[in-house]
């Protein structure tokens, strides 16, 4: 059932089993039920490989020692770095949080021109090195550039070569701390405040009928919304749109759809890059 439910994950990456059964041997056996025979078969197109499982004991001890280990905030340091680059010039915005919720900010002057994800990429290389200054081992660093936190935290591959020798200094700089986590702020800047208000959300009608059954007053428009309805499905209060051969797609507001073509004409504008979003704001 999950290898039919999931077959073009299963098709796209090799699948390792954890278990101390021999699944593996029994579904090689010659003297295999037909039922058996009809799994494998239907399996075989699959790289899927069998491994022992680990003591559970032991797994839970290292999980359980993971999660106690980012619960103990005492020194935990927040950056939120923010860059800008117009025709006025390029600069950089840094807020830092101590643990004792101090707040240190600083504005910063770039006396050279640099497209917007370089000085993203400097907001991000100052904001590690203001907060080492201050005494900080942990830090988890918020940007509000997708592209830039993900090429950080190693996600998206870096293809420019300045941006590479930036992603060098930031590794350096990120050495020098026990632990850096980089987070990407998805909160909108304040000049996209207002296109929120003013455009209607149109994933409203449709969530409240297929989470409510209301439709609206107007026949027309209830006939073309329980048509609509049927391309797409409710997973956990988010909509997402049917597809025909791929995966389900995350349908977005006008605020969020804008913020994500927003990233993309900024810099983020190869497919592999950004085959994580799938974006259906049309109806």
């Amino acid at each position: 059932m999950t290898a039919r439910k999931l077959r073009p994950y299963f098709l796209s990456h090799p699948i390792v089993v954890l278990t101390n059964i021999p699944i593996g041997r029994i579904l090689t056996r010659v003297d295999i039920s037909a039922r058996l025979v009809k799994w494998t078969t239907e399996l075989s197109e699959y790289d899927i490989q069998y491994e022992p499982r680990s003591a559970i004991k032991a797994q839970a001890l290292t999980d359980f020692l993971a999660e106690t280990r980012h619960m103990e905030g005492e020194d935990l340091w927040k950056v939120y770095v923010d860059g800008y680059s117009n025709n006025e010039g390029c600069g950089v915005g840094v807020l830092l949080i101590s643990p004792q919720v101090d707040e240190i900010r600083l504005a910063v002057r770039l006396d050279f021109r640099a497209s917007k994800n370089e000085s993203e990429y400097e907001a991000v290389l100052i904001g590690l090195r203001a907060t080492k200054q201050a005494g900080a081992a942990r830090v988890h660093l918020y940007s509000d550039s997708q592209l830039v936190a993900q090429q950080v935290n190693g996600s998206y591959e870096v293809k420019n070569e300045k941006l590479k020798e930036y992603m060098r200094a930031i590794e350096e700089a990120r050495g020098l701390f026990d632990e850096v986590v980089v987070q990407v702020e998805l909160t909108p800047s304040n000049e996209l405040a207002p296109l929120a208000q003013e455009e209607s959300d149109w994933r409203k009608e449709l969530l409240e009928y297929m989470e409510k059954g209301e439709l609206p007053k107007d026949p027309m428009k209830a006939y073309r919304l329980k048509q609509m309805s049927l391309r797409f499905v409710v997973v956990e209060g988010v909509l997402y749109k049917r597809s025909f051969s791929g995966p389900l797609l995350k349908c977005l507001g006008p605020k969020e759809a804008h913020y994500v073509l927003k990233e993309i004409h900024e810099g983020c504008c190869v497919v592999s890059d950004i085959a994580d979003f799938s974006i259906s704001q049309q109806r």
